[in-house]
């Protein structure tokens, strides 16, 4: 992991230090408005303030969106128990949203090719479309 990334909410000494030093990532928090009569403490808080990388921190909501559509699509719990079961139930949940993503934009591509030249778009088409998609995925 090379970047941690969170809202003002996890601004807090020992989120930073956890990141930076057992994690070995940076952290791209903002610091929280604490008021003109709280000074800031901490040398990774005020690198923080000075270093503060806006343009990558505007990266967000795009996870946020693939973490909200992760859970609306499948179950938001998880089912493992044991933490090395848990990591191979989010790599597999990863896959499966991967996988229903580049299903779609192949769908969508194929679609704007038969239009493009002047072809009847038939449900023979998708079905012929998505077992290629399987095919290539199987390797």
């Amino acid at each position: 992991m090379k970047i941690v990334v969170a809202d003002k909410g996890y601004d807090a000494k020992k989120n930073h230090k956890y990141a930076q030093v057992v994690l070995g990532a940076r952290t791209l928090i903002p610091v929280r408005d604490r008021g003109p009569e709280i000074k800031m403490t901490g040398r990774r808080r005020r690198r923080q303030v000075r270093e503060f990388n806006h343009p990558a921190y505007n990266q967000r909501p795009k996870v946020e969106t693939v973490f909200s559509v992760e859970k609306r699509t499948t179950e938001s719990h998880v089912l493992a128990r044991v933490p090395s079961q848990q990591h191979k139930e989010f790599v597999f949940r990863a896959f499966a949203y991967n996988s229903r993503r580049m299903e779609s934009l192949f769908l969508v591509f194929i679609e704007d090719f038969y239009r493009a030249s002047g072809r009847e778009v038939s449900k023979g088409v998708f079905q012929s479309a998505i077992s290629l998609v399987f095919a290539f995925c199987r390797g």
